[in-house]
């Protein structure tokens, strides 16, 4: 897999501070203290660039965080959306460049990459098999708090080239926010603020469990 260059496309786009808003096994919605294990990016079937992010706290449960950080092949694989006449970097490329500031100083763009091999489930052949990746050294390792949300939705299951949902539940884990290991986000730490947001987040999310839209299919 070649080296990816996300600076290329990225001149002209609007300069994003990231909001201090509320907006395997389960962990309760809760802040939690992660090691990266390692980052990664590949490509989706329709070409929107995924970021992976694994991460394992300290009794050994691992989650893996992932958004896409370009668009598909249909929009031009862009690491942004257009608004108003303006550029605005991908949300999910928001979400990580606020890990990689607060981890390694510099926005995703940035990081150094490199080709690597690592086995990963294939849906196709039903089992994991070795699959070409870009590798992001800088963030392995690296310890991070984050805000993780527990959530139930109804299950989709793929009918011909579209998802549609089923009756069934499934859920999950999501990270929502990052948090260096001292409890500061990212913008207050631009800012050079105390860090007070991790105690709403704690108010407002610690201990629930988030329904995403659930409905009963009419079959």
């Amino acid at each position: 897999m070649s080296i990816i260059d996300l600076n290329a496309d990225l001149n002209g786009v609007e300069d994003v501070q990231e909001r201090d808003s509320l907006g395997g096994r389960l962990l309760d919605s809760s802040i939690q203290d992660f090691k990266i294990t390692l980052a990664y990016l590949l490509k989706s079937s329709g070409g929107a660039l995924g970021m992976h992010v694994n991460l394992e706290n300290a009794d050994g449960v691992k989650l893996t965080d992932t958004q896409y950080i370009t668009s598909g092949d249909q929009k031009g694989n862009k690491p942004y959306y257009e608004k108003d006449g303006k550029k605005f970097p991908m949300p999910g490329l928001q979400h990580f460049n606020a890990l990689s500031q607060l981890v390694a100083d510099k926005d995703v763009a940035a990081l150094e990459q490199k080709s690597g091999v690592i086995k990963l489930y294939s849906s196709q052949e039903s089992k994991e098999v070795p699959t070409e990746v870009i590798v992001l050294p800088e963030l392995q390792g690296k310890k991070v708090k984050a805000g993780v949300v527990r959530k139930i939705e109804n299950k989709s299951v793929k009918q011909g080239n579209t998802y549609v949902k089923t009756n069934d539940k499934r859920e999950y884990n999501e990270v929502n926010k990052y948090f260096d290991e001292s409890g500061a986000t990212r913008t207050e730490l631009q800012a050079k603020e105390e860090p007070v947001f991790i105690a709403k987040w704690k108010e407002k999310y610690e201990g629930q469990v988030l329904t995403n839209q659930l409905c009963e299919v009419i079959v």
